[in-house]
């Protein structure tokens, strides 16, 4: 299933490639601000991780094949869920 994207958002950005770029933003071509949104992001949502991690609710999961991996995470859910 494709995406569902902004409808406004991207049309408004000359920048913006609806194949490419789900959200655009003017600040995104900034490498530092990029790395610092992402540095702030985990700062902001490690203490909650951790919570989660520490009762076993946290499934690490990396999709190597993509959207082909849908089969595998689904199975890990279920599972953890005890539906499997």
């Amino acid at each position: 299933m494709p995406p569902t994207l902004p409808s406004s958002s991207c049309d408004e950005h000359p920048d913006c490639d609806r194949d490419t770029n789900w959200i655009c933003r003017h600040d995104d071509v900034d490498e530092d601000i990029v790395a610092r949104r992402i540095e702030d992001f985990h700062k902001e949502t490690k203490d909650v991780v951790e919570y989660y991690e520490s009762r076993g609710r946290v499934i690490h999961f990396v999709p190597y094949r993509g959207v082909d991996d849908m089969d595998l995470l689904e199975n890990l859910v279920l599972e953890k869920l005890g539906l499997l």
